[in-house]
């Protein structure tokens, strides 16, 4: 098991998503495997990305997304292409997260 310090809030882990992140100076253009696990209440969401290459997963970061509820998180794979200032597409993987307001 790996210890994840969830606040003092009663949060619910709402989904989880896999993302490879790339580091700028990766010598081979690959990306390290890590997971994005949401948690949230109805007024705060959380968001623990957790780095997962290796057999003893760490937490890399936690914070805030939102002040609402986290309902889903789903990988959006990017174009792999930078494209002109002002036309909106991701040339790196994305997670979107969709939420509930009450």
């Amino acid at each position: 098991m790996l210890p994840i310090s969830v606040a003092f809030y009663k949060m619910l882990i709402r989904c989880a998503s896999p993302i490879f992140l790339h580091p700028d100076k990766s010598p081979y253009g690959l990306g390290v495997q890590h997971l994005w696990v949401c948690s949230s209440t109805p007024s705060h969401g959380q968001v623990s990305v957790l780095s997962i290459h290796n057999s003893r997963p760490a937490l890399v970061e936690s914070f805030k997304a939102c002040s609402c509820d986290i309902m889903a998180a789903e990988l959006v794979p990017g174009c792999g292409v930078d494209m002109a200032p002002g036309q909106y597409i991701f040339p790196h993987d994305t997670v979107w997260v969709a939420t509930a307001q009450n």
